[in-house]
Order: structure tokens, then sequence, then C-alpha cells
């Protein structure tokens, strides 16, 4: 390995490090967004040797809470597939106070899937329906997280192209799994049901086919527009 490249991977693992360890959180996503950039634009990423060595050392759980315990399927949904999407696991747990929807496995995978929720979330509650029957807000939603979910797939499949990604992928699931399994126990696996739906379907996909995905930190205004 040349020092070049020994450089960038140091500045990753410190940028990781800051994203777990800052208090401020707008710093912890701009660190967690930048070591992305650096894996994304150097085309690298910590083998597969490193990563089974540092094995859960690595590892963490973020959480998003909903103090409600029955949620809306679009929610359920959207927590599967950004899981799914940033290789790592999903879980839900029922309590007293609502539901917490959890994120396993490892960093920056972790801390990316949190943020990639929260703000998908937010865009989605936050969405000018004004032309849009309250009846038909439900469909709207399914819709969009459908487009969310076919593009994370479809960048998935691209990335997998490239032999060594698809090796560290295997590999990264592996220790989420395991992660996962030694901290829950008992887990059930639940299929999340959906019916037939028509237009604001379509018109909710149409917009999840647009709205941008890796760019969290953007600003957008009520229609979803960037600013």
């Amino acid at each position: 390995m040349n020092e070049e490249r020994q450089r960038l991977i140091e500045k990753v693992q410190k940028l990781f490090t800051m994203a777990r360890q800052n208090e401020s959180p707008e710093e912890a996503k701009v660190a967690a967004l930048r070591a992305q950039e650096i894996l994304q634009k150097y085309d690298m990423s910590i083998s597969e040797v490193q990563i089974k060595e540092e094995g859960f050392e690595n590892c963490s759980e973020h959480t998003f809470e909903f103090f409600k315990i029955r949620l809306p399927s679009w929610i359920k949904i959207l927590h599967t597939v950004i899981a799914a999407g940033f290789d790592v696991k999903a879980l839900r747990k029922k309590h007293s106070q609502g539901t917490s929807l959890l994120f396993l496995g490892i960093e920056p995978d972790v801390t990316i899937a949190k943020q990639t929720f929260e703000y998908l979330h937010h865009f989605v509650i936050n969405y000018d329906y004004k032309d849009i029957e309250v009846t038909s807000r439900y469909d709207w939603r399914l819709g969009f997280v459908s487009a969310i979910n076919v593009r994370l797939k479809d960048r998935k499949t691209e990335q997998n192209k490239n032999i060594t990604s698809n090796a560290l992928v295997v590999c990264k699931n592996q220790i989420a799994h395991d992660f996962l399994a030694s901290k829950y126990s008992n887990i059930q696996t639940q299929k999340t049901k959906v019916r037939c739906v028509g237009e604001s379907y379509h018109e909710g996909y149409r917009v999840g086919k647009k709205v941008p995905i890796s760019r969290p930190l953007v600003t957008l205004d009520i229609n979803g527009q960037i600013l």
C-alpha cells in the first residue's frame, strides 16, 4: 500500500471517529459525509481483512424514536430499504412509550443510514401536500418509498460490479448479522403488507425518483426543491 493511500485511509478513519464521538449532530453529519465522499472519490474501501480484524469494535447501533406503537407501513418500509441500501441491519422494537427503529452494523454505514432515514422521513412529513387529498397521502408516501427502494437497489447493483466491493459487502453483512445476534435474541421477522394504489402512488414515486439521497445536508423548500 502506497503512502498516499495509507494517508487517505487514516483520514477516513479519523472522520469515522469524529462522526461517532462528536457531540454536535451537525458536525457528526459533516464528518460522516466527508468520509463517504473520500471513499467514493478515490474508489477505495477499508479492506475486508481490516474489517474482520476490527470485528465488533467498528460496529455501532443508532436509534430513531417514535412515540407511537403502531407505525404507518411507509415508515417501516423506509427503515428496511435504507438499512439494506447501506449494508446494515434494521430492527424494530416496541416499548411502553412507542417504537424504536434501530440501525446496526459497521461504521460509517450505520451513521449514514440513520442520517439518510432522518432526512427522507423529514422530507416526507414536511412535503407540501396542498394538491393531494388527505386520504391519498398514504398512497403518495408508499410511492415515494418505493422509488427510494429502486434507486438504492440500482446503486448497490452498480457498486457490486466491482469484485473487491462485492467481497467487502458480503463481509460487512456477515459482521452486521453477527453483531445483531450478539445484542438481541429471539428476533422475529415480519412482512409489511401494502395495498394496491393509484395516481397518488405514482406521483409520490415520481418525487422519490428525483429527491437527492446522498445529500442529506442540503436545504429544501416546502416543495422539496433545493435552495
